[in-house]
């Protein structure tokens, strides 16, 4: 007998998506599903206006998705510590059989045994050593320069090509990347090295990898020209992600002149071989009309693949369609829910956008979780949500909205200069009065053309 499953958020999201442009018949074809479950769903969404599953009989699950992912991470970080102890550190109220059944589902077999000493006595050690120190012809063969333990290229490259396969934004990965050379006592310059040496090979991955190198300075001078030209050499190469890197070096004018035409045939030729983040790019060509006519509908349509193929950004932006009606009409529970699943996907966009959510609602448990997901955002560098959790503590005259000022202003916010130089002139949050702080300040916002600083400037 066939086990059923139930509709993952995943099916759901491609039905509520393809059902505006397709029959029950072929939705179910595409998913490969039975009809008689997309009527079911869709008339159930259409009574609830909800998407999520209704509890199930039977007993739950003893170990929680995030209490499984910690004793995985834990596993593989000390190897060597018994399973037991694991557990204990967790505090998991499991059994050992079932914490062995989790890592038996994430491939792990067993534990690496601790390294034992060898079970010769000191005085057959001390023999050996007077030996080989007595024959003068001994014959060592040195092991190659590059046979290292740990090779970086290769481990860093892992990194790389795991954290884009996850569609990861490019600043975690760079974080990442320090984070283990830092760990393992490496330096960017020998990590740059050794790339230099595989790219030249031509391997397309490590081309790759030291384009991504060079876009952001890990070991040598940012170089947005020899950005794209490696990504081009890995592109032209069949490696899908550069595809959609050299799109947006087009799309940008990263390292050459933008070029929309071409952007979106990088793009396109990306998102057909299955890259998330290219198919997401895809629809933002075709909501703005950038290489491409102008189409919302397969703007949606091409959102909604990015989403459902896991691609953070993507989420972000299908929630958007559905909060403005771009390409589908309006529907307010669906773009909360691209929007949770994309801050949960650590998209710093979708983080905001879930907290601005939130905010509008009455329930003071939603405003903290606002505060918590405004908080990994901003932390992440976006602008718009530093200078909200500025807007925020300011609400309280906490001297937390200062700093938050300070730092979106210091990272090129364009209207944070102006709030921060109220907070110098007024002496808002407890913070001294200082005129000539204000000033350079309101002088900043102006650069920015902030139109609100030029009257409290004048003022001035």
């Amino acid at each position: 007998m066939k086990t059923r499953t139930q509709l993952t958020d995943i099916d759901k999201g491609k039905i509520l998506a393809l059902i505006k442009i397709m029959s029950a018949e072929k939705v179910a074809k595409e998913i490969k599903r039975d009809p008689t479950t997309i009527r079911r769903f869709l008339a159930k969404y259409k009574r609830t206006k909800k998407i999520e599953n209704l509890p199930r009989s039977g007993r739950p699950h003893i170990l929680k998705d995030k209490q499984k992912n910690a004793l995985i991470q834990k596993a593989i970080k000390e190897r060597s510590k018994p399973l037991r102890d694991i557990v204990k550190d967790l505090d998991l109220k499991c059994s050992l059989t079932t914490a062995r059944m989790v890592l038996h589902d994430a491939g792990i077999r067993s534990h690496i045994a601790a390294k034992k000493s060898s079970g010769f006595p000191f005085e057959q050690k001390l023999e050996c050593c007077e030996f080989v120190s007595n024959v003068p012809n001994m014959e060592w063969t040195p092991l190659p320069e590059d046979r290292l333990e740990i090779n970086p290229a290769e481990s860093v490259l892992h990194i790389y090509n795991t954290m884009n396969n996850e569609y990861q934004d490019d600043r975690l990965i760079v974080k990442e990347v320090k984070k283990w050379l830092a760990w393992n006592n490496y330096s960017p310059n020998q990590l740059f090295s050794i790339v230099t040496n595989r790219a030249q090979e031509l391997s397309s991955q490590y081309a790759s990898l030291y384009a991504f190198l060079h876009c952001y300075g890990i070991g040598t001078v940012e170089d947005k020209e020899q950005t794209f030209i490696w990504y081009k050499t890995a592109a032209e190469n069949g490696d899908i992600a550069a595809q959609s890197q050299l799109g947006w070096c087009c799309y940008t004018g990263v390292g050459t002149q933008s070029d929309h035409d071409q952007a979106f045939y990088w793009f396109q030729k990306s998102a057909l071989n299955g890259c998330a983040t290219a198919e997401g790019w895809v629809g933002a060509c075709y909501e703005h009309g950038h290489g491409t006519l102008k189409n919302r509908e397969n703007a949606f349509v091409w959102y909604t693949h990015s989403a459902n193929d896991g691609d953070g950004w993507g989420m972000y932006k299908l929630g958007y369609c559905y909060a403005r009606a771009i390409g589908t009409p309006q529907d307010k529970l669906l773009a909360e829910h691209w929007f949770r699943r994309s801050a949960e996907a650590a998209n710093r966009t979708g983080q905001r956008m879930l907290a601005s959510f939130l905010l509008d609602k009455e329930d003071k448990n939603d405003h903290e979780e606002a505060l918590i997901w405004l908080q990994k955002s901003a932390e992440q560098g976006e602008l718009t949500s530093q200078k909200m959790l500025g807007d925020y503590y300011m609400e309280t005259e906490d001297k937390r909205a200062v700093y938050w000022y300070r730092k979106a202003s210091d990272e090129g916010s364009q209207y944070a200069p102006s709030n921060l130089g109220s907070c110098h002139q007024y002496g808002f949050t407890g913070l001294k009065k200082d005129i000539h702080e204000a000033i350079r300040c309101y002088r900043i916002a102006v650069k920015r053309r902030d139109s609100n600083s030029h009257c409290e400037f004048k003022e001035m």
